[in-house]
């Protein structure tokens, strides 16, 4: 299975939609709304196997984080 290791920048929820299609995201450092719905975050780990992205979530124990599956999965 093909993943890949966390970017250092801030990005859009919009921005991440479109670089990770079809894939879980594990996100974290969280800018939310006030409505706490996610408006930008840092990518920690993606993958198309999610079971991969949540066993990544607890080895990185990133505190406040969260997943995102974007698009269609094949």
């Amino acid at each position: 299975m093909v993943s890949f290791v966390f970017m250092a920048a801030t990005l859009t929820l919009k921005k991440i939609k479109k670089l990770y299609d079809s894939q879980w995201v594990l996100l974290a450092e969280l800018q939310e709304d006030k409505y706490d719905r996610i408006k930008r975050a840092k990518v920690l780990w993606h993958s198309p196997d999610k079971d991969e992205v949540s066993r990544k979530a607890v080895e990185l124990k990133p505190g406040k984080f969260a997943f995102l599956s974007v698009g269609e999965k094949t």
